[in-house]
């Protein structure tokens, strides 16, 4: 028994599992074994196992992250949602929440979630949408992987997830009051905080005001 626990604890000591953090207000860019590559946007995580990564190439991801895969063995990306199969390809990810969407630039994509399976080309993109999976032709493929650079783009998305990525990209939080749901077109740049609030807030009818402790409070202008 001692000796079957010491092979176990070899195994598990000698493959270690990675992990690599983007915390919120931070890009961080990160190179696989394989030479891959990673940029994660912000409160984003990848983990894998470091041995045999490049005959086993198997990852882990939470939040957003834009990859460059190298040609080689299969490379699969397990998130909480759905899981992605390619070869070699540019490609931006999201699985954050219950919020999934992977968009191809280039290469081709298999995608997964329970028993459905699709496979996206490049500029299309596939979400998960009440638990089907759907692809569809994505004009704005060439501005989803901009947040690299420090620009977000929006169309017609809910105005609670355009404040979730202001919260990611400035650690802030927002203290919104109750109101009615808002959909925001438009986009901004993590270089400023108080230029990024004035885009959102003024053509959403909103006045906003910076408290302490890095919380920013959300109301509506009055009628």
């Amino acid at each position: 028994l001692m000796i079957l626990l010491f092979g176990i604890w070899e195994f598990l000591n000698h493959n270690p599992l990675i992990n690599v953090i983007a915390e919120k207000g931070q890009h961080t860019e990160y190179k696989l074994p394989d030479g891959s590559m990673v940029a994660m946007n912000a409160e984003s995580k990848i983990s894998f196992k470091k041995n045999n990564f490049n005959k086993n190439r198997i990852i882990n991801m939470e939040g957003e992250a834009f990859f460059d895969i190298r040609k080689g063995t299969s490379f699969t990306i397990n998130t909480k949602l759905a899981d992605i199969k390619i070869l070699g390809t540019l490609f931006n990810l999201v699985s954050r929440d219950n919020t999934f969407k992977v968009s191809c630039i280039t290469g081709k994509i298999q995608v997964s979630s329970g028993s459905q399976s699709l496979t996206i080309t490049p500029c299309e993109s596939a979400t998960l949408s009440n638990n089907e999976l759907l692809k569809y032709p994505d004009k704005n493929i060439k501005n989803i992987p901009n947040w690299r650079i420090g620009e977000f783009y929006f169309e017609n998305s809910p105005l609670n997830s355009v404040f979730k990525e202001i919260e990611r990209q400035f650690n802030v939080n927002f203290v919104v009051t109750k109101m009615d749901e808002k959909y925001f077109t438009g986009s901004f740049t993590n270089k400023n905080l108080v230029n990024a609030l004035d885009i959102v807030c003024i053509p959403m009818g909103l006045t906003y005001e910076i408290g302490s402790n890095s919380k920013i409070f959300i109301r509506e202008k009055p009628q």
